[in-house]
C-alpha cells in the first residue's frame, strides 16, 4: 500500500514493478484513488526459503517521485519447525518442502505404497498444526529440540541418527541440503510433481527403513528406553493429528484423548510422549 500527497493523481499514472527476491521482477498491478494505492502481484518460486520483496511505484512521468515498500515471502513448509515460528532455530533439524510439493503430499492416498509419502503426509499435517499454536509433543518453552515429535519425522525422513538406515533411497534428502528437491535430478531421491512419486522406486512398508528399531534418547541405547521404528513414528504423528496425543498446559504435560476425557496425564519429556502412545497401544515399541 501507498500514499500520494497529490489527491488527484489517477492509478493509471503510476508505474510499479516487485521484486521478488529471488532473480525475478515483475510489473504490480495498481489500484486505488485519492491518494491511496496498492500494488498487487502474484509469482511461483522455484525454491523454498525466505526471500525479500522489494515494490517500487513510480509516476509515469520521468524524474517525478518513487516510493519503495519491502517485504519478506516464506516458500514451502519448513518441515522439523518443532516451535512453529517459521526459522531454523538452534538445535532443530529442518527439511524445507516446496508449497506445490506439499500441497500434493497432503492429498495422498492413505494407500499408497510408498512409506515415505505416508510419513511425509502425517509429518506435513503436524508441522501446519504446529504452526497454528499446537504444541509439539516433547517440545515445550524452555526446552531444547532435538527429541520432539516433528524432529523425530524429519530425522526419519532425511535419514539422520539414530535413523542411518539402508537403503539410503529412503532418505529424501541424499545431499542433505535440508531441502526435498521437486525435479528429477541424477541423484535420483526427488519428489516430482508431474508423476507425484519419488523419482527412487517406492519403500515398502516391509523394508528395513520402515521396520528398524532405534532409541530416539540415547546412543548407546539405555535400559528401559522405547525402541521405535518408521511405523511406530508415522501413527505417532497420525494420533498427534487426530487430537488424541495432545499436550496440556502450555505444552508442559503431554496425555491421551479418547474423545471425551483426558488420562495417562505426564510432564512433556523427551520420552513421556512414548510412553504415553505405547500405554495407549498405538504403537509397538519394545524395550532396551
Amino acid at each position: 500500500n501507498f500514499t500520494d500527497t497529490d489527491l488527484v493523481t489517477p492509478a493509471s499514472d503510476l508505474v510499479a514493478s516487485i521484486n521478488w527476491g529471488d532473480g525475478t521482477t515483475t510489473t504490480g498491478t495498481v489500484t486505488g484513488a485519492n491518494g491511496s494505492f496498492a500494488v498487487s502481484g502474484s509469482h511461483s518460486y522455484a525454491l523454498p526459503g525466505t526471500d525479500t520483496i522489494t515494490t517500487t511505484l513510480s509516476d509515469r512521468s520521468p524524474g517525478t517521485a518513487t516510493a519503495t515498500a519491502t517485504g519478506s515471502a516464506t516458500v514451502g513448509i519448513l518441515l522439523g519447525d518443532g516451535n512453529g515460528d517459521g526459522v531454523q532455530d538452534n538445535g532443530e533439524t529442518t527439511l524445507s518442502v516446496p508449497w506445490a510439493a506439499a500441497q500434493q503430499l497432503l492429498n495422498a492416498s492413505d494407500a499408497n505404497p510408498d512409506v515415505r509419502i505416508s510419513m511425509m503426509k502425517q509429518a506435513l499435517k503436524a508441522q501446519l498444526n504446529i504452526d497454528a499454536g499446537k504444541a509439539d509433543p516433547g517440545l515445550f518453552p524452555g526446552q531444547p529440540a532435538g527429541h520432539d515429535l516433528i524432529t523425530e519425522a524429519v530425522d526419519w525422513l532425511r535419514g539422520l541418527a539414530p535413523f542411518t538406515y539402508s537403503p539410503t533411497s529412503a532418505n529424501v534428502d541424499i545431499n542433505h541440503d535440508g531441502i526435498l528437491e521437486t525435479a528429477a535430478t541424477s541423484l535420483g531421491n526427488d519428489y516430482n510433481t508431474a508423476t507425484q512419486a519419488f523419482t527412487t522406486p517406492p519403500q515398502k512398508a516391509t523394508m528395513n527403513a520402515w521396520l528398524q528399531y532405534v532409541d530416539t534418547i540415547h546412543s548407546p541405547p539405555q535400559s528401559g528406553d522405547l525402541l521405535i521404528n518408521g511405523q511406530d513414528l508415522r501413527n505417532a504423528l497420525a494420533a498427534f493429528n487426530a487430537n488424541q496425543l495432545v499436550t496440556l498446559m502450555a505444552g508442559t504435560q503431554v496425555g491421551w484423548n479418547n474423545g471425551s476425557v483426558t488420562t495417562d496425564i505426564q510432564s512433556n519429556t523427551a520420552n513421556t510422549f512414548w510412553n504415553v502412545l505405547a500405554d495407549n497401544h498405538v504403537i509397538a515399541a519394545p524395550h532396551v
